[in-house]
């Protein structure tokens, strides 16, 4: 009988801790004989490939983590994109608050990641027939989606949406602004003091002589 947790594909993005960027991950499932073998290719400027592996566990635990892995309760740990050297990932599996999967994965040199990361992607066009490559419904703690990006805008725009509309109920609700009163114009030739009075105009007399 074969594994739940044989050819298991799933498509992931950790955001980075002082920035609004993400990094791409996918992970790949595999069982060989008595080991359940994960692998996680990074898209970056290199390739980038880690693997890992743990002896399969019993077949309940098996198909909770199946489970899991459909619903995208998956969590990688200790990345970091300002590490370029090799560096050591956990893949985690919270099963529940007493039982929790944390498998290391350690980093291929990169002439090796390059040959992985085709070899991947070739078997995974081979058995995509076969492959359960599922999408993620939701993100978690440490751990976003690639559809993350397009829920959040969804939501965004109805929250804009019905602000809209209760912004135009409440000024249709709202009595009209009081016609400012005309101010009475003021002719060229009135007082500035008294603009009822005309001004009195000073003109300069000269007398002969001067």
């Amino acid at each position: 009988m074969a594994s739940p947790l044989h050819q298991l594909t799933i498509s992931l993005c950790v955001p980075h801790e002082q920035s609004g960027d993400e990094t791409k991950f996918i992970l790949v499932s595999s069982v060989v004989d008595a080991a359940w073998n994960l692998e996680l290719g990074c898209q970056g400027v290199r390739d980038r490939w880690w693997r890992g592996s743990h002896p399969l566990p019993e077949v309940a635990i098996q198909a909770e983590l199946a489970s899991r892995w459909f619903k995208g309760i998956t969590q990688i740990l200790g990345w970091r994109r300002a590490i370029d050297n090799a560096c050591m990932l956990k893949v985690v599996f919270n099963l529940s608050q007493v039982c929790t999967f944390r498998i290391p994965l350690k980093e291929y040199e990169p002439e090796i990641a390059s040959t992985r990361a085709m070899r991947t992607l070739i078997n995974l066009s081979l058995s995509s027939v076969d492959r359960n490559i599922c999408p993620v419904p939701r993100p978690l703690q440490n751990s976003s989606f690639t559809d993350v990006h397009l829920r959040e805008r969804e939501q965004t725009i109805q929250e804009l949406r019905r602000k809209i509309a209760s912004l135009e109920k409440d000024l249709e609700s709202r009595p009209p602004p009081a016609t400012p009163t005309a101010l009475p114009k003021v002719h060229r030739s009135a007082s500035l003091a008294n603009p009822l009075k005309r001004r009195r105009v000073i003109k300069d007399m000269r007398f002969d002589g001067e």
